[in-house]
């Protein structure tokens, strides 16, 4: 043994019973465990972990008004060694769903944060401190008048500890503005696991690193204003929001928050060769769903129009490419080549509002094939299965236009019977309907003769500027 093995200390009591264990041959040697040695075990592994059990829901009201009399009176000191042990899960309960709740907090009140703290440091309770340490992380009430009271006193602890379930924990938790130094080391790193920071995972979605995530997406939100932020940087921040396979944050106005945050900074010019914007769009409809269906709303509840016209702009172009990139891989060169001309002259000229790509189930299986796209659509039934159908809104307008050789139907935007978009599944014959009111077949493309019938027909129904020949001839 060197001279610096024996000086170190013996192991503390709570080190040993972090590594007890039940040794494997017991039960196969002397049979059934007894209860008595169960129940030791329990209690073993309770004080191994050195925390605190949090109260049931019952006990916590009892609790809460046992604290609120002796606050009211002769303060809270008065109240016995339990109730003062348990006190940390009162301090910021009920659950704050408004700013009044939060008034009536007795960890928002003065006097109680300077009565704990004249309690809790002649204690020196790693269990309490360490209950204390996950409600404060779990509601983070920076807009508290005792927010930095709480803070100095959680600090100072961590700072005085001898014990390891205290030392632990990374400073930065308790500093001024912490939040954000945590949260900007966390996404650089790409670390998510909480424990890291000595915390228990179920702070994994707490307000602290809530709180910190905000800044740093206002921070990534100028950055990508300003053309600064790399697509690497915004793709960490991303990771970093994820947790568990969804939403590390998940309610409505986060949500709102971080959407608003990523996607605002490309709504002034057009986006279409933007990396970032490809990747940024691409996980909200991941994480968030079609903001054009009814079943994500309550995603994009918060978001700003501005910032979904971003997205959904971006899925009428991707739906777009989509459907050719099927046609190029399922059709002939003449069943598509100059449609696609044509229709792409309407996206340029930012005519096209909306679309919904509709497609059979050969159709659905090769698009798979030959991309990594996920993006939302119909199902074609009734149908050949190799067919697909892009539905599309001009100016109001209606446009069915078929895969393969199929006509090309327009509905007014007064016809009552035009087919409705972002259906889950349509029947040919609803898409067929002879309520349209106007059909074409796609015959002589390469003297633009059909081009010209529908590029007069469709400028007739909107009122809009005629595309002119030289627009949409390949």
């Amino acid at each position: 043994m060197t001279a610096s093995e024996s000086k170190q200390p013996p192991p503390s009591l709570r080190h040993v019973l972090e590594g007890w264990a039940e040794p494997p041959s017991f039960h196969g040697r002397y049979g059934p465990v007894p209860r008595r040695t169960r129940q030791a075990a329990k209690k073993v592994t309770k004080l191994a972990s050195a925390e605190s059990r949090k109260p049931e829901p019952y006990d916590l009201e009892k609790l809460y008004e046992r604290a609120c009399d002796a606050a009211n009176s002769d303060g809270i000191g008065c109240l016995g060694r339990v109730d003062l042990r348990r006190l940390p899960w009162v301090l910021f309960f009920p659950k704050a769903d408004s700013a009044e709740t939060r008034h009536s907090w007795l960890g928002g009140r003065p006097e109680v944060a300077r009565d704990y703290r004249n309690w809790l440091v002649t204690q020196i309770r790693t269990s309490t401190v360490l209950a204390l340490v996950n409600e404060f992380l779990r509601v983070y009430p920076v807009d508290l008048p005792t927010f930095e009271q709480w803070l100095r006193l959680l600090r100072d602890l961590r700072e005085s500890a001898t014990s390891p379930g205290l030392q632990q924990l990374e400073p930065d938790l308790f500093a001024l503005h912490g939040d954000g130094k945590i949260v900007r080391r966390m996404v650089a790193s790409r670390e998510t696991d909480v424990r890291k920071l000595g915390l228990k995972e179920g702070l994994a979605r707490c307000e602290f690193l809530k709180s910190g995530a905000r800044e740093h997406l206002r921070a990534t939100s100028r950055r990508l204003q300003n053309e600064e932020n790399s697509r690497e940087e915004t793709e960490d921040l991303l990771n970093f929001l994820e947790l568990d396979d969804g939403l590390r944050f998940g309610d409505g106005r986060m949500c709102g928050e971080t959407a608003n945050a990523l996607l605002l900074p490309f709504a002034e010019e057009s986006p279409a060769g933007s990396a970032s914007l490809e990747m940024v769009c691409t996980w909200f409809v991941k994480r968030f769903g079609d903001p054009r269906l009814p079943a994500h709303d309550h995603r994009w509840r918060y978001v700003l129009p501005e910032a979904k016209n971003v997205i959904c702009g971006w899925l009428v172009r991707r739906a777009f490419e989509q459907f050719f990139l099927l046609l190029d891989y399922t059709a002939y060169d003449y069943h598509w080549r100059y449609r696609k001309a044509f229709w792409k002259a309407y996206m340029q000229h930012g005519m096209v509002d909306e679309i919904w790509l509709i497609l059979g189930r050969s159709a659905r299986i090769n698009l798979k094939h030959i991309s990594d796209d996920n993006l939302p659509d119909g199902e074609l039934l009734d149908a050949d299965a190799n067919q697909s159908v892009l539905l599309m809104r001009i100016k109001g307008t209606t446009v069915a236009e078929w895969s393969h050789n199929g006509s090309c139907r327009i509905w007014r935007k007064d016809n009552l019977s035009a087919p409705k978009l972002y259906r889950p599944r349509y029947y040919r014959n609803y898409l067929v309907s002879r309520t349209r009111d106007f059909r074409q077949r796609h015959d002589g493309s390469p003297q633009g003769r059909w081009q010209g019938l529908i590029a007069r027909q469709i400028g007739e129904y909107t009122g809009q500027e005629v595309l002119r020949r030289k627009d949409y001839m390949p």
